[in-house]
This record gives structure tokens, C-alpha cells and sequence, in this order.
């Protein structure tokens, strides 16, 4: 057997016919690559992505017949034995653009005959960036090999960052020398393209107040104190593009029947895949149950330290992302969870004095199905808690919750006791437990046919200012005969 690695008289020019795809992953959609992992065996039953996962594209005089081999593999055999030839078999990469550390592998069987030089060529090349804002292809395995007999060939690495479809070339080059029989007889057989995934999704970050991204203007709108009754959003964002209770997880597993599942179990996926401790965990316990009822609603469970000193338990709830207003601000929301807590009586608190939370019920995958890891489940910031792992936080907005009305604690005149004049003016100062501002109430606002919300975005423009607002107070004083007057209306100056 000769090595004949780039023979001078072999010109090659790699003609690209790549199958490219610039659909950016999004929550809700998935890929059509079939990923080598357990996750994606429990789902599909299947993990090899030729041929049915990509096509061949092949000219006049590069065409190809499979003549079967039941036994040993279907044998792919150039239409022309008389000329060189070369074939191209291209795989969309949809839907994993956003991910990385990608695998690839490929295995296949190569034929040459004996005392010829005849040449086999074997590339993998990839659609990816290049730098500068520009794609290309980038050739990662290069193969010329003098074979003899069957033989059998494959390579494995990283696919590049951001690629977007893969392309597998075969390709036979006649020798020409005076020993050659003028045919070209290199053939392959037994080829599989498998691409693994197998870092599974992990939260990186929290952002708190993120809200321009939601349905209609009073959900986008920033509070500077949000009462009862308001909600409040914050985000996790992981490593990757994820799915929550994906109805594709666990799919092929649940739809065979409790022995089938069984032997799949213990003679297929444990033994193919046996560090996948977590998924096969997922199988043993699904006993035909769908998503929901094995795993139930994802919710999150955090813990606050609220102002009183006590520590405090809520519980969020995802958002779903089909309400979002994309035109609003355009975003890829895909490796994000927006969670939304609606405040309750008694909370007195800041988006930072969130120091713990935890990911319960639900599944969480990401387009090769892998699950996120239950020790991921626990987001905790405070170093002295000893349970979970720290991201860290950004803050749209560090939104502070209040819930406790202002008290009434005093009210003083302005004058010294005694008699007052017909007619004389007598200023009251009110005193309450915290600052407060006069403003119009919701019944007012529905009384009078005031939209509310374009009032206060006009009162935070400073179109006008909350000295426009009138205060009556509604009283009783005694005149000078010693009798009681109701329902006076005693204007008062609002002052700050």
C-alpha cells in the first residue's frame, strides 16, 4: 500500500455545493440532526445522520450505483468505472449554529485494487465563519490513500464554531501509469456521520428587571416600587439554546411497551451509552408517561431576605415566550428563561436580596435533548449558604418591591392654638411613615375615561408633574357655637 498524501499530479479543486441554513435556533424549534448521545437515542431510536439526514449531489459523469451486500454492506460503485469521479453528500447543520463543542465522527470502508495507483480522496469540510463577518468553508480531514483491499477509515474532531452545514466528499482518481488498467475501482461501503453533543445545558447568568421584550405597554413598564398585585420579571440565561418540557424527549423510550422499554433499556441505551446516569434515570422511571406527568410544571423556588429580617420563600413562573413583542426589542431569547413573581402581601424587598433560587419540576434540554444536570438546579448567591453554585447577576433594573401602605402618624397646624377668623386660613401639615406622593386614583382614572398609563408615562417625561394633582380632604370642625359641621371640603396645599 502507498501513501500518495497530496501527489503532485493530482490537482483537486474542491467544488462547493454546500447546503446552507441561516435559521437562528429559537425556543420552540429544534434541529433535524441527529445527535449521538443518549439523550437523543431515548428520543429517537436513531443516531447515525447518513443518508437520510443530507443528500447527495453528483454531476453527469459523477454519479454512482449501489450494487447490495446484504452481508458485508450495499457497496457504492462509480456509474463510470472509466473515469475519476467524485462525490459530495451535504448535511444541513440547522439549529446548532449557537451552540459549541460539537463533535463529529465518521467511519465508512474503502476499497482499491491491488498493483494499481489508483487514488482514493476522502474530505470533510464545513460552512462556517471565517472571521471579519465573512463564511467559507473550512476543510478539517483530508484524505489520499493508494488502497488496497477493503480497509476501513474514520476520523472524529470539533465542528467549528457557528457552522452551518457539513459536507462529506468521496472521491477516486484513475491512476496512470503503465501498470493501470484504465479503470477507476475505488469503492466505499458501511459509512456512517455521526455529530455528538454532549455538554448538557447549565444557567451562566440572572439579569433582573428585564421587561421591554413582553407583550403590550403595561407589562413593559418600569415601576420605580412595584406593590401587590404588580409582577416582576427577572431571567436565567444558560450556555445554549433550551426546551423546556420538550415533547421530544423521551419519545422513542415512551412509546415502546413496558418489557420493549426494558430491554432497551439495559441492552441498548445502558451499554451505549452508559455515563448518561441521569437520562437513563429518565427512562427507568417514564413508564409510558408523557412530559408532564413524569416531570410536571417548571417553577422556581427562591429565597429573599426581606427588610423586616426575615428570610422569605416565593415561587416564579415562566413566561411564555409566544406573548413577546419581538418588534419591540428584537432579541434571540433561546437560551433564556424569563420568570415572572406576582407580589404578595408583606413583601418588602429588592431584586438583590435575592439570594437563592432553585429549579424545580420541568425538564430542561437542549437541541440534542441532553437534560440539565440536577446539581445545576441550585443558583445560590451567598458564599456562606454551602448548597448550589454561583452565577453571576446584571441588573436592568435592581426593582424594589413595597407592599406596606403609608401610615397616617400625625397631624399638626400650622398655627398656635386659639380662636381663628372668619374666613382665615389654617394650614395642616400631615405626617406619614414614609414619603408619599398624590396622585389620581384608579377610580378616576375609569370615572373620567383617563388611560393610566399614558398618564404616568406623561408625568415621568415631565409633561406635568404631580403638583397638578388637587388633595380634598373630607372633614368635620366645629364653629364657634360649639357645633359640629359635616362634609366640609377643606382644600389642602400639597407641598413636598
Amino acid at each position: 500500500m502507498r501513501n500518495l498524501t497530496f501527489k503532485g499530479m493530482i490537482s483537486v479543486i474542491l467544488t462547493l455545493v454546500l447546503l446552507t441554513s441561516q435559521i437562528i435556533p429559537v425556543a420552540g424549534s429544534g434541529t433535524d440532526v441527529r445527535f449521538d448521545n443518549g439523550a437523543h437515542y431515548a428520543s429517537k431510536g436513531l443516531k447515525n445522520c447518513y443518508p437520510d439526514m443530507g443528500k447527495w449531489s453528483t454531476g453527469e459523469t459523477n454519479s454512482f450505483y449501489i450494487e447490495p451486500h446484504p452481508e458485508t454492506g450495499d457497496e457504492m460503485k462509480p456509474s463510470n468505472i472509466n473515469n475519476s469521479f467524485k462525490y459530495f453528500w451535504s448535511m444541513p447543520l440547522k439549529g446548532t449554529s449557537a451552540q459549541t463543542e460539537l463533535k463529529y465522527r465518521a467511519k465508512l470502508q474503502v476499497y482499491g485494487q491491488a498493483l494499481d495507483s489508483d487514488v482514493a480522496g476522502i474530505f470533510l469540510n464545513f460552512w462556517a465563519p471565517l472571521g471579519d463577518g465573512r463564511n467559507g468553508t473550512i476543510t478539517v480531514e483530508r484524505m489520499f490513500n493508494d488502497f488496497s483491499g477493503w480497509n476501513d477509515v474514520s476520523f472524529s474532531g470539533y465542528v467549528p464554531e457557528g457552522a452551518t452545514s457539513m459536507e462529506l466528499i468521496l472521491a477516486g482518481e484513475k491512476g496512470i501509469s503503465i501498470l493501470d488498467d484504465n479503470k477507476c475501482e475505488i469503492y466505499f461501503r458501511n459509512i456512517e456521520v455521526y455529530i455528538t453533543d454532549d455538554v448538557p445545558p447549565v444557567p451562566r447568568s440572572v439579569e433582573y428587571g428585564e421587561r421591554r421584550e413582553l407583550g403590550t405597554p403595561e407589562e413593559r413598564k418600569m415601576k420605580d416600587y412595584y406593590g401587590i398585585g404588580d409582577d416582576v420579571y427577572w431571567d436565567i440565561e444558560f450556555n445554549e439554546p433550551i426546551f423546556v418540557n420538550d415533547p421530544g424527549y423521551l419519545a422513542y423510550a415512551r412509546s415502546l411497551g413496558s418489557i420493549d422499554r426494558y430491554s432497551f433499556l439495559n441492552n441498548q441505551l445502558s451499554l451505549k451509552y452508559p455515563d448518561a446516569k441521569l437520562v437513563l434515570d429518565h427512562v427507568r422511571d417514564n413508564n409510558g408517561r408523557g412530559i408532564l406527568q413524569q416531570f410536571g410544571e417548571l417553577k422556581l423556588k427562591f429565597k429573599y431576605r426581606n427588610t423586616d429580617g426575615r428570610d422569605m420563600t416565593g415561587y416564579a413562573y415562566p413566561v411564555d415566550k409566544s406573548r413577546y413583542n419581538k418588534e419591540t426589542y428584537g432579541n434571540d431569547y433561546s437560551k433564556q428563561i424569563k420568570f415572572k413573581y406576582a407580589v404578595r402581601p408583606g413583601d418588602e424587598f429588592k431584586a438583590s436580596d435575592i439570594y437563592e433560587m432553585v429549579l424545580e419540576g420541568g425538564v430542561i434540554t437542549d437541541n440534542a435533548f441532553n437534560p440539565m444536570p440536577n446539581e445545576y438546579r441550585t443558583i445560590s448567591f451567598d458564599s456562606s449558604s454551602g448548597s448550589g453554585f454561583g452565577i453571576f447577576r446584571t441588573y436592568t433594573q435592581d426593582f424594589k418591591v413595597e407592599t406596606t401602605a403609608p401610615v397616617l402618624l400625625e397631624i399638626n397646624g400650622g398655627l398656635p392654638e386659639g380662636t381663628l377668623d372668619r374666613f382665615q386660613t389654617l394650614p395642616l401639615y400631615f405626617k406619614f411613615s414614609e414619603p408619599v406622593y398624590i396622585t389620581i386614583s384608579d377610580e378616576a382614572f375609569t370615572r373620567h375615561n383617563i388611560n393610566k398609563l399614558h398618564f404616568e408615562n406623561y408625568q415621568r417625561a415631565g409633561m406635568f408633574s404631580s403638583y397638578d394633582a388637587k388633595l380634598f380632604l373630607n372633614a368635620q370642625n366645629r364653629n364657634y357655637k360649639g357645633e359640629w359641621i359635616r362634609n366640609a371640603l377643606v382644600p389642602l396645599t400639597h407641598t413636598m
